[in-house]
């Protein structure tokens, strides 16, 4: 199997690839180091897309915050719960 990698060095994953491993838009992967240098693409252990009620939960805890200086990279954190 094979993928190309864009100018953003991103890849879109075979089908297959996303199918073995159940991986859905949202999920997480996680790229380790094999014993022979080769790099390993696992799902992440526990990762799961948040709920629609933790989505609300977030966007609650995120009004009222727009506020000069506030990044989209801190707005991400937020919504994502990197918190």
């Amino acid at each position: 199997m094979n993928a190309r990698v864009n100018l953003a060095g991103e890849i879109a994953l075979p089908e297959e690839v996303l199918n073995e491993l159940d991986l859905r838009p949202g999920s997480e992967v996680v790229f380790e180091r094999g014993p022979e240098g080769e790099i390993l693409l696992m799902k992440a252990a526990g990762a799961q897309r948040p709920s629609i009620e933790e989505i609300r939960r977030r966007i609650a805890s995120v009004r009222g915050m727009a506020r000069p200086g506030l990044t989209t990279d801190e707005f991400m954190q937020i919504m994502r719960g990197d918190e």
